[in-house]
């Protein structure tokens, strides 16, 4: 059977939210997902249960649009009561976690149709489609792999990336491949011309779900309460509006990319601090980014430092963009993104956000172990 997904009423209605359990996804994924029910959560497990299945419908529907997975992988730092960092664990996405985003997604495009559909001003978080020599830099760079994406590549459709992540998905270098193909998308941005939403493949989107921790949802709901409740709607009421809500719309992205600067920053800079406590350990990596001057490694953790090209081994080695890879002069030696490694941390510097690998050839002997 086909399920084919309609929503086809949606209620926006002034309201509060009585919290009857504190949850944990860890504890609602043992329900979902392996039927380990704690005491406390007995009484909400059908309810649990009913959701996660609705939630499949509406991933499913999500995907038949254009909704695009990239599959990434994720890391956190766990820290000791001092605040120092103490592992990197890859975070770990199950249905409970998945449940709540398919719920959100379907609210903010519920609240985004309803009110573009008044023509009202309004602000929308957009996603324009990936400009064409980005995608073509990416299929260019998977053919110097020896990979190919059967028929023709159409930009305008979220649904041509879905088929190039899916006939990349069982190869060795999908997680460094989907991380390209994500970096040549566009950014999404608040505005207030509703241009749509490639990656979700949505028609009007907007950010209503969490006005307590982003101002784009704050004015939203804001808007809301203006247009629907206060029916404040009049030319006079709207004149000027518009301008500034143009103006928040691109404060707010501008700020948000502040704020993803910040975190990666702090996340490079805890990733140094633990590794400070590693130098000397070996591990098996990806050969993730190539550049003139080294290559970026990748750990199964997701720890991620630099070889640099200095303290390869055995030949002069060059940057050859054709190919995307490190390749000796002699010796023809390749390196290339994908490529998997022996690596021994030799320096990281919490100051400087930094760490610092070099290849450990096999059979070489070089002391500690992991």
């Amino acid at each position: 059977m086909k399920w084919i997904l309609i929503i086809l009423k949606a209620e926006i209605f002034p309201s509060y939210i009585k919290s009857r359990k504190k949850m944990t996804y860890k504890k609602v994924n043992d329900i979902l997902m392996r039927n380990i029910v704690d005491p406390s959560y007995v009484p909400f497990k059908d309810t649990l249960v009913k959701m996660n299945e609705l939630a499949h419908i509406l991933r499913k529907e999500k995907v038949g649009r254009g909704y695009i997975d990239f599959g990434g992988e994720e890391a956190k730092v766990v820290q000791d009561e001092l605040g120092k960092a103490i592992d990197i664990k890859k975070v770990t996405r199950e249905d409970g976690e998945n449940l709540i985003e398919d719920f959100m997604i379907a609210a903010n495009e519920a609240v985004a149709e309803y009110i573009y559909n008044m023509d009202l001003p309004f602000i929308y978080r957009v996603h324009d489609k990936p400009r064409e020599e980005k995608v073509n830099d990416f299929l260019s760079l998977i053919s110097i792999l020896g990979y190919s994406i059967k028929g023709k590549v159409n930009l305008t459709s979220p649904i041509t990336m879905q088929k190039i992540l899916d006939e990349l998905r069982d190869k060795k270098e999908f997680g460094t491949l989907s991380n390209l193909l994500l970096r040549s998308m566009a950014k999404a941005v608040y505005s207030t011309d509703n241009i749509g939403h490639f990656g979700l493949g949505s028609r009007a989107y907007t950010h209503f779900t969490s006005p307590i921790r982003r101002f784009p949802d704050l004015t939203v709901h804001r808007l809301l309460r203006k247009y629907l409740f206060k029916h404040e709607i009049s030319k006079n009421e709207l004149s000027g509006l518009n301008n500034n809500l143009v103006l928040i719309a691109a404060h707010s992205s501008e700020r948000e990319q502040a704020a993803d600067d910040a975190e990666r920053d702090c996340f490079d800079m805890k990733v140094a601090e633990y590794m400070e406590s590693h130098i000397g350990e070996e591990y098996i990596a990806t050969i993730d980014t190539v550049t003139t001057f080294g290559f970026y490694v990748v750990l199964d953790n997701l720890v991620e430092g630099l070889v640099h090209v200095s303290t390869l081994k055995g030949d002069y080695f060059n940057y050859v963009s054709e190919l995307l890879s490190m390749v000796g002069k002699s010796t023809k030696k390749m390196y290339r993104i994908g490529d998997k490694v022996k690596v021994k941390c030799v320096a990281a510097s919490k100051e400087n956000s930094t760490v610092d690998f070099v290849l450990i050839e096999d059979g070489e002997d070089d002391g500690n172990k992991e």
